[in-house]
């Protein structure tokens, strides 16, 4: 592939392009027309769900998900006090969402329709979520499985439904996107070496392939075609530079622009053969991490305001482009969403908790 990177910075208008609130913002997040006219029902429509969290006064997290930019809290177990939502995606007309509760230990779960089904105690809860032919595929984290004796070291594996695969991803690997096509499943991550790896199920055994030598992260993925496509970064921390890979017959890595400094790449989303991948990067001059996007190798800048920011999930449909994540309000962190279309950027605050709240993943459908 070309090494030629091109950056592209969007400019502000003052007006079109300021940040929507209230019903305007909605309306424009819903990404197009509810195709009304004197003499025809309202037609389908693009509805943007979003999942995060919100902390109240008492820094107590509610899983919660958004609608339109209208926020509804999930279910928790009895007796958690906190929880958070982590990733979102639809299938066959339903909304998935994976995260935890939180008891003496985050207990991993997920959401089908508003139910959530629980698995078990997991460091970090599910992280990730995949559904295929009605499995739904959560990966998580858990050190207590593979060493009780202190918990220290931890161990990436998956569940299908409220099962654990007997396959572990192993020992002191970390777990943070999944994908399954036709029951074939692949995991995204870093190993044991803090190197960013890919892991395949073949019911017998796991294959681990490195897609970089040194430091690295392997942060989501997404299948197209008969590529899967991974979006991550490669170097240490302060010094990781953007990219992706795409898996066939080898790992082809693809450089992504982010000017100077540093920056990662966190989600990915390919249409129409163009790879579009979200996250942020530090050009150390704008007042800490900035949010962006990328069109195959050519960056976008998203508005913030004066602090850090950050995307965490992105998805595109009938041309527009739709991330969400979050912006830093003064000392408190609250979730937001953009729309990209044309040339036209708007950034929607979402109504988050009194304390730190954030976006994490989203997903569009015609409804």
């Amino acid at each position: 592939m070309s090494n030629f990177i091109s950056e592209r910075v969007i400019g502000m208008r003052s007006a079109a392009l300021a940040v929507l609130t209230g019903a305007l913002a909605l309306a424009f997040l819903a990404g197009c027309s509810d195709g009304t006219s004197n003499n025809s029902p309202p037609g389908p429509k693009a509805t943007a769900y979003v999942s995060g969290f919100c902390a109240d006064a008492d820094w107590n997290e509610t899983p919660c998900y958004w609608r339109d930019g209208v926020r509804s809290p999930l279910s928790v177990m009895g007796g958690a006090t906190t929880g958070a939502a982590k990733a979102i995606t639809a299938s066959g007309g339903t909304i998935y969402i994976a995260g935890y509760s939180d008891m003496d230990h985050p207990t991993a779960c997920y959401w089908a329709g508003g139910t959530r089904y629980d698995q078990a105690h997991f460091s970090e809860g599910a992280l990730c979520i995949a559904v295929d032919g009605g499995t739904v595929y959560t990966a998580v984290n858990n050190p207590y499985l593979t060493s009780p004796e202190d918990g220290s070291t931890n161990s990436g594996m998956y569940y299908a439904n409220q099962t654990r695969a007997d396959n572990l991803f192993g020992i002191g690997t970390y777990v943070k996107g999944i994908t399954s096509i036709d029951g074939s499943i692949c995991a995204v991550g870093q190993n044991d070496e803090s190197r960013a790896s890919y892991w395949l199920d073949t019911s017998e055994e796991i294959i681990e392939t490195n897609l970089h030598t040194g430091a690295s992260d392997a942060c989501a993925v997404y299948s197209f075609g008969n590529f899967n496509y991974i979006a991550g970064s490669v170097g240490a921390t302060f010094s990781e530079k953007p990219c992706y890979w795409a898996i066939t017959l080898g790992a082809f890595r693809t450089d992504l622009d982010i000017g100077s400094y540093y920056g990662e790449a966190v989600a990915i989303k390919v249409v129409d053969d163009v790879v579009y991948t979200a996250g942020w990067y530090n050009d150390g001059v704008s007042g800490g991490d900035s949010p962006c996007f990328w069109e195959g190798t050519e960056r976008i800048a998203l508005p913030k305001g004066s602090s850090d920011s950050q995307a965490t999930g992105i998805e595109v449909l009938d041309g527009i482009v739709y991330i969400s994540g979050w912006n830093r309000s003064g000392s408190v962190i609250m979730p937001c969403c953009w729309t990209v279309s044309g040339e036209e950027i708007h950034r929607i605050d979402l109504p988050g908790g009194a304390n730190d709240s954030q976006a994490t993943g989203i997903v569009v459908v015609m409804e």
